[in-house]
C-alpha cells in the first residue's frame, strides 16, 4: 500500500498496524534463530 499526504487516517493506521506486526515478526524470528544457533553450538561442545 502506498501512502501519501491524502491518504485517510483509516489507511494510515491500519499500514502502522502492519508495520508494528512486522517488526514484531522479525524480533521473534530473530529470537528463534539465536536460540537454534545456541542449539547447535551446544550440540557441538557436549
Amino acid at each position: 500500500m502506498s501512502l501519501g499526504l491524502t491518504s485517510s487516517l483509516c489507511d494510515l493506521v491500519q499500514k502502522a498496524i502492519e508495520i508494528e506486526s512486522s517488526i514484531i515478526q522479525q524480533k521473534i524470528d530473530d529470537k528463534l534463530r539465536d536460540v537454534h544457533k545456541d542449539n547447535n553450538i551446544n550440540k557441538r561442545t557436549s
